[in-house]
């Protein structure tokens, strides 16, 4: 009834966020600029920080919009409530791998590979973290671990942070 009145095209004021209508203020801008930048960059870590409702989750719906998803093979973890074998698991599967039987290092050392197999390719792997803040502290202090994974010139893993400080 309000469309017709309104002259509106879709509903307003939506429960999810839609890239569509972002309004990017200045910090919301340096926000999706350092994000593209960084990736692109392969820069390793990206950590985007700010108090709930901010539009963390939906500056990355438009960095996803933005990004060029023909070259970039993007893994969005929706609960990053894992451990780092689960964490290590999860990423060679969405990368089309089974991961081996084995241990941290072994099951580590295959994502390496798969990683450098997707860099001959020019492939850039990026995985995003929404709501870091719930990675157990175990996880998420041996996720630094995955940004050691490089070459001489560029890191193998984009790894994005989005959380609460």
């Amino acid at each position: 009834m309000y469309f017709k009145f309104f002259g509106l095209q879709t509903k307003p004021f939506q429960i999810t966020p839609d890239p569509e209508f972002l309004y990017l203020s200045p910090g919301h801008k340096q926000a999706l600029g350092s994000l593209i930048y960084g990736v692109k960059e392969r820069k390793g870590f990206i950590a985007v920080t700010g108090q709930v409702g901010l539009g963390k989750t939906t500056i990355l719906r438009s960095f996803l919009t933005q990004m060029d998803q023909a070259n970039q093979q993007t893994i969005y973890l929706l609960n990053p409530n894992l451990t780092f074998t689960h964490l290590l698991k999860t990423l060679l599967r969405e990368l089309g791998h089974n991961p081996i039987e084995g241990d941290d290092p072994e099951v580590l050392e295959q994502l390496h590979m798969v990683l450098i197999e997707h860099y001959r390719i020019g492939k850039t792997v990026v995985l995003l973290i929404d709501e870091a803040q719930n990675m157990p502290l175990a996880t998420l202090e041996q996720l630094r671990i995955l940004s050691n994974l490089e070459t001489p010139k560029d890191k193998l893993i984009q790894i994005v942070l989005l959380g609460q400080p």
